[in-house]
């Protein structure tokens, strides 16, 4: 059996088995292997070359876990945050919007009651002149 039987991409895991042909170690390498019935799995790898006395690369140790699920549920997750954070966002421009029509009322409403105290006032005026004016008169 050779690496494209069982690799998913072999061009992608290709530099991966490089490294281990040269004595080097695999950790926590992700990538994707084709079963029997050809369905597609995740695996996590850790892997080292074995060697023989003179360092000459003979075999590799691997250890694989398969982690299709946890992958697929990643996604989901991302999913689901990618759209919260939109919702975030139409959420929070609604707010805004809100506020700023809330602002202005408020401007509306205060610009309004000044312009009652300041009327008020008037009166007050014009009711004390009337008032001197009908006892001096």
């Amino acid at each position: 059996m050779s690496i494209s039987d069982v690799d998913a991409d072999p061009v992608v895991v290709l530099p991966a088995h490089q490294i281990l042909l040269c004595g080097g170690r695999l950790i926590n390498y992700e990538h994707k292997l084709r079963r029997k019935d050809s369905t597609i799995i995740t695996v996590l790898n850790n892997s080292r070359s074995l060697t023989d006395i003179q360092g000459n690369v003979v075999g590799m140790l691997s250890t694989l876990i398969e982690i299709t699920e946890r992958k697929l549920v990643e996604e989901e997750l991302h999913k689901y945050r990618d759209h919260l954070e939109e919702l975030v966002k139409e959420r929070t421009a609604q707010l805004n919007q809100k506020n700023e029509e809330l602002e202005r009322f408020n401007k509306l409403f205060v610009g309004r009651e000044l312009r009652m105290i300041e009327l008020k006032k008037k009166i007050a005026e014009l009711e004390k002149s009337t008032c001197k004016e009908e006892k001096s008169g």
